[in-house]
């Protein structure tokens, strides 16, 4: 798993740079991830963005979505199907969920701010037909 997501950001970064004048800016890092005390385990959720200014088209957002809700080491997955508005300064994506056992895809619509980003997150499960939404507030770290 992390072979295909070092590759699939190695095929974005060479097949953007192909495009034109670019420059890639590190957005930031927000969470809102707790360790708890008797466990030691993480619960909340992180997001790392990245963005590429083109100057042949928009600029594009890439990152990593992390569901913590067990042991804290894990990596997160890549976002896809983004939707980025350096204008109003909003965002949109999707992120499968990283742990095996649970086939669920998060999808998150929100606005970013200097020290926050706050939207809604609406969590499809796909093996119970369910779906969920709550308001995520992850800060900058």
């Amino acid at each position: 798993m992390k072979k295909i997501i070092a590759l699939s950001l190695l095929f974005f970064v060479a097949t953007s740079a192909l495009a034109g004048d670019t420059k890639w800016s590190f957005m930031g890092e927000f969470s809102n991830i707790a360790r708890g005390n008797e466990s030691g385990d993480c619960d909340g959720y992180a997001l790392r963005l990245w963005k590429l200014s083109n100057t042949a088209r928009e600029d594009q957002v890439i990152g990593i979505f992390t569901h913590a809700d067990g042991p804290c080491d894990k990596l997160g997955t890549p976002i896809y199907g983004v939707f980025y508005s350096s204008i109003n300064q909003t965002i949109s994506f999707s992120a499968p969920n990283d742990s095996p056992a649970v086939l669920e895809t998060e999808r998150f619509s929100g606005k970013i701010e200097s020290d926050k980003i706050s939207g809604t997150l609406t969590i499809f499960n796909h093996y119970k037909r369910t779906t969920s939404k709550s308001s995520l507030l992850l800060k900058r770290r």
